[in-house]
């Protein structure tokens, strides 16, 4: 096709379709369908797969690893914010404890990135073999517990805490004789959550918004969370007599048709409607249509002779117009 694909893009893609080549190459269309030219970056097409990129995980582990649970729980709420549901995120932290317990036996699989086994790795160096087998059987378990679950997310924010808060193994001989254990759990972050500036920046208060569409977001966001409500500072609001029209740029034609239409979301962006332009509004989500290539543009020309320089010209100057 004369597109390159890059190692990291191709183990995704093999890791959604559990290394079958006629999955892979229906995912790789799907990709194709989004950025014919190949021009997503992994994270994007990580997105359109389903699939949460390594670091997503990665920054859990640490925040158990330094036993903060208010941290934990904060990564977990970022994603499940963004649209996320509880069982992918069960399942990808189940899977990433799973594969750092392998490189601890030195057991990983073949065909996983260097990125991937470098995190690893670093991971099973971090806490003992015991206390990741502990982690991983809990992780394992949770993904049972949530599909009954009445309140998923609570369910998953009570694990987390406890990860971050059970007791270590700890080597009785070591402790006797007084020497350092091996796995203190005392390492720095890889994956902080903010850094010390986006923190300053993110407690200063920003101006409100008391347009319209300001409090409609505003409403939305406190329900919905705030990465979706930045979809809609994107879109375009149009009154229609009882009813608001968000009308989306094509690029977020996937977020609008898989997660803003969800009947949840829906249900939200009504209510913010009704409490904004008043009972009975309706809401309406549109997507824009993607942009013309010159072909097409050209296709779109009346057809016949086309009309000469001069000619047309003249008829500018005049604001004239042939007809048949």
């Amino acid at each position: 096709e004369g597109l390159e694909l890059s190692d990291e893009v191709a183990t995704l893609i093999a890791h959604r379709a559990d290394g079958g080549l006629r999955d892979s190459l229906s995912l790789l269309d799907q990709i194709l369908a989004y950025s014919p030219k190949g021009e997503l970056s992994t994270d994007e097409i990580a997105y359109i797969l389903g699939i949460l990129p390594l670091e997503a995980f990665d920054r859990i582990a640490d925040r158990i690893i330094k036993r903060d649970p208010a941290g934990a729980v904060e990564e977990l709420d970022r994603l499940l914010e963004s649209g996320i549901d509880t069982g992918q995120v069960a399942e990808g932290l189940a899977e990433h404890f799973h594969s750092a317990l392998m490189a601890a036996m030195d057991v990983l699989p073949d065909g996983l990135g260097g990125k991937a086994i470098e995190v690893y790795n670093r991971l099973a160096k971090s806490i003992a073999p015991e206390d990741l087998l502990r982690i991983a059987k809990l992780s394992t378990e949770l993904q049972v517990k949530l599909k009954t679950a009445s309140q998923p997310r609570f369910l998953f924010e009570e694990m987390l805490v406890y990860l971050c808060s059970f007791d270590r193994i700890t080597d009785i001989k070591a402790a006797l004789a007084g020497t350092t254990p091996v796995f203190t759990g005392e390492i720095q972050p890889v994956h902080p959550p903010y850094s010390e500036t986006e923190r300053e920046e993110k407690s200063e208060p920003e101006p409100k918004d008391t347009s319209d569409k300001g409090r409609f977001i505003a409403i939305f966001s406190n329900i919905r969370g705030e990465s979706k409500a930045d979809w809609l500072r994107e879109a375009e609001l149009i009154r229609d007599e009882r009813r608001i029209v968000l009308k989306f740029p094509h690029r977020l034609e996937y977020q609008v048709n898989n997660i803003l239409m969800r009947r949840e979301n829906l249900d939200t962006l009504t209510k913010a409607a009704v409490d904004v332009f008043g009972e009975g509004t309706a809401v309406k989500l549109l997507v824009e249509d993607p942009p013309k290539t010159v072909a097409e543009d050209k296709s779109e020309e009346p057809p016949g002779q086309k009309i000469p320089e001069n000619v047309q010209a003249i008829l500018e100057s005049f604001g004239a117009k042939l007809e048949s």
